[in-house]
């Protein structure tokens, strides 16, 4: 009956992850109906503490007269030996992209006009958790001089297990046909907008040449995939930031 029991859970596996790559938790699971009681009793007793992200907003200056950048100081502690460690560093190496990328902002603000006193960044960071990815989110608001601030989100996912960063575009073994449904549910729940396809039609997961998929930002939820749009490119300006939830069930639909 054992047998029976995992080969019946194999093929179920197969046949949810044929179009969302998550295999891992099916192997896990096949994995313990098939193993012996004394591997399973053995597996539960060595305890993995929990991933925890810790976020200190702090005020740090820039290279450029009058700018200034606030920023989450990210801490994070638990799970497998180096995990943590993994994180931070990658966290660390992001932020300081953005304030490298915020002071040449902010000089050619300076050298255009703008006061010195409308020069100003902040990176607000939160934490979006599924069973096996933690994402740890910087929203960004700029003020270079304008009448508004803008806005915009980096998403930054990595494995629980590992710590690695996680590009969200491996999760699907059809990335265009998430394109289709994540493009769809932004149109679909933006409806004030009114966006046409032609609006979203240059959001993807993939990344680009740079390495990135802005203005579109996803990562996993427990329930399925949270996507973000910035501010301003694919309405006016003033409509805000757009986004999206689109369950796993619809993401694994062909």
């Amino acid at each position: 009956m054992g047998t029976m029991m995992t080969s019946t859970l194999r093929r179920r596996c197969a046949t949810t992850l044929a179009a969302v790559a998550l295999v891992a938790p099916c192997l896990v699971v096949a994995a313990a109906v098939a193993a012996p009681a004394t591997a399973a009793i053995s597996a539960r007793a060595v305890a993995v503490p929990p991933l925890t992200v810790h976020l200190k907003q702090v005020t740090r200056t820039v290279t450029v007269s009058g700018a200034t950048l606030e920023a989450p100081k990210v801490t994070v502690t638990g799970g497998r030996p180096g995990v943590a460690r993994a994180i931070m560093a990658a966290m660390s190496r992001h932020e300081d992209a953005l304030a490298a990328r915020f002071a040449s902002d902010a000089a050619d603000a300076i050298g255009g006009g703008a006061q010195v006193s409308m020069v100003f960044d902040g990176l607000y960071g939160s934490v979006d958790r599924s069973a096996h990815y933690l994402t740890v989110l910087l929203s960004e608001s700029v003020m270079l001089g304008g009448a508004h601030p803008s806005n915009s989100v980096h998403a930054y996912t990595f494995g629980v297990a590992t710590g690695r960063e996680f590009a969200i575009h491996r999760l699907f073994t059809n990335p265009r046909h998430a394109n289709q449904l994540i493009r769809a549910a932004i149109i679909a729940q933006n409806k004030r907008a009114q966006l046409t396809s032609k609006d979203v039609a240059g959001l993807s997961v993939v990344p680009d040449r740079t390495g990135g998929t802005a203005p579109l930002s996803c990562w996993p939820r427990r329930t399925g995939l949270h996507c973000s749009v910035d501010q301003g490119w694919v309405s006016g300006y003033a409509m805000g930031e757009f986004d999206a939830d689109i369950s796993w069930q619809a993401l694994a639909t062909r």
